[in-house]
């Protein structure tokens, strides 16, 4: 499972990908899933170590139907769910390798079909993304095939593969386990994007942008090392600019967040997938530079569709026929950026894709 570091067990969720080309790689899971909580088995090293490094990123559990769950995990809302904190995404959360009661139990209080009975922690798997647990679909493969069975009883070489735990013929002491989990995490460490953009430094101008509360994903899929410091930079850049006007930025992605501002690079990445799909509520994914053009406006400006890499469809809806589908507002003249945008943006692919599919 994905622990959240509270106890909170999630797990990717397989059944909304977009699969594409046969030959592209495999999609990230789009979303996760609560699946248990569990809070023993750990030693104190091994929770000192977790709350260093899940520290930053936890949030607070709150009232409410989704209880201030961050808008990537699918919950019930139920009170038995809800755990201490969250965390603010899942690529920020570690994997745990847990075993539980021998059976899978039907669950109304998690997100997935499925949970386990007394379950406590064996590992922590320092080494794997988070995309890489348990997805819904091989939970209910097992739920089907092995009639519920949780844990396997081996396989003749004494090592159990599944996710919910391992079973080996000499199995390690927990001390052990300890030292070499730190000495997988000793080779990685945290990408620079996703670190906090510390602004408390930056000095106060004026409220201008006061009304503003930016989520910024500067980073795509597959970044480097020096890729990822960049981005680090411009996330840096770019908070420091808002907050010398007034405004403010989140980490983590919520419903108080009134602009997404990404760069195309991030554009691979699934925070920027997890936004357009979330774009149904109105909020537009823009560029850097609308933020830099309301800095030195000394106000929030309109975008422009030079401005917007993604268009939501509330957006369009809202302007009551100013906008039409595209984004392009037909009282107001263009530059050869916006008209270069237009062109290339997400809407008229898929528009120019329908018209080719209905030709054939």
């Amino acid at each position: 499972g994905d622990e959240d570091g509270d106890g909170d067990d999630a797990f990717g969720d397989d059944g909304i990908r977009d699969v594409g080309d046969a030959n592209s790689p495999p999609p990230l899971p789009s979303r996760v899933l609560t699946f248990s909580k569990v809070g023993t088995g750990m030693s104190a090293r091994v929770m000192e170590r977790l709350r260093t490094r899940l520290g930053p990123h936890m949030l607070p559990a709150t009232r409410g139907a989704r209880r201030g769950a961050p808008l990537a995990y699918a919950t019930t809302g139920a009170a038995g769910e809800t755990p201490d904190v969250w965390i603010d995404s899942p690529e920020n959360s570690v994997v745990l390798t847990v075993k539980a009661d021998v059976r899978l139990v039907k669950t109304a209080t998690f997100a997935s079909d499925f949970s386990l009975r007394f379950p406590r922690v064996t590992g922590v798997r320092w080494d794997k993304p988070w995309h890489e647990c348990l997805s819904d679909a091989e939970l209910e493969r097992r739920a089907r095939e092995d009639g519920g069975i949780a844990v396997a009883r081996g396989d003749g070489d004494g090592e159990v593969n599944f996710r919910f735990g391992s079973k080996r013929k000499n199995q390690p002491t927990r001390d052990e386990r300890d030292e070499r989990d730190e000495r997988r995490d000793a080779q990685k460490s945290l990408p620079a994007h996703l670190a906090r953009a510390d602004v408390r430094h930056v000095a106060k101008r004026d409220d201008a942008l006061k009304t503003l509360d930016v989520f910024f994903i500067t980073a795509g899929a597959g970044f480097g090392a020096d890729e990822s410091k960049r981005a680090a930079a411009l996330k840096l850049e770019l908070a420091g600019l808002l907050q010398s006007r007034g405004g403010t930025h989140s980490e983590a992605r919520h419903f108080g967040n009134t602009h997404v501002v990404a760069t195309k690079e991030a554009s691979t990445s699934v925070r920027f997938e997890a936004a357009t799909r979330l774009s149904s509520g109105g909020v537009d994914v823009l560029t850097p530079e609308w933020l830099r053009a309301c800095v030195e406006a000394g106000r929030v400006i309109p975008p422009r569709p030079k401005h917007r890499l993604f268009l939501s469809q509330s957006t369009v809806d809202a302007s009551q026929g100013r906008l039409d589908v595209f984004g392009d507002a037909h009282d107001e003249d263009v530059d050869a950026e916006d008209v270069l945008a237009l062109l290339e943006s997400d809407r008229v692919a898929r528009a120019a894709a329908a018209a080719a599919a209905r030709r054939e």
